[in-house]
């Protein structure tokens, strides 16, 4: 088998502990997510259970765009502030 073939296929999937170290998620919360059918995708090879990066990095641009916050460029500071965002 080519060598540059496998080191690229290796490194698209992650371990379940690969994913908690390069992510900061916990193991346990990866376990709990997987069993709950919530997270990112995931499948297993015998007991070996993986994740594609590129489903690692979709899934994780989805929770910054649904949970993203703040970055304003400017507030209206004119209004009373019980006025501000008042349609």
């Amino acid at each position: 088998m080519n060598n540059a073939i496998t080191d690229r296929s290796t490194k698209e999937l992650l371990t379940t502990r690969e994913v908690s170290e390069a992510y900061y998620i916990p193991v346990a919360t990866l376990r709990y997510w997987r069993c709950q059918d919530l997270g990112p995708e995931s499948f297993a090879i015998g007991r070996r259970v993986l994740y594609r990066r590129e489903a690692l990095e979709q899934w994780l641009s989805e929770q910054e765009a649904a949970t993203r916050r703040g970055g304003r460029n400017s507030i209206d500071t004119s209004a009373p502030r019980n006025a501000r965002g008042a349609a």
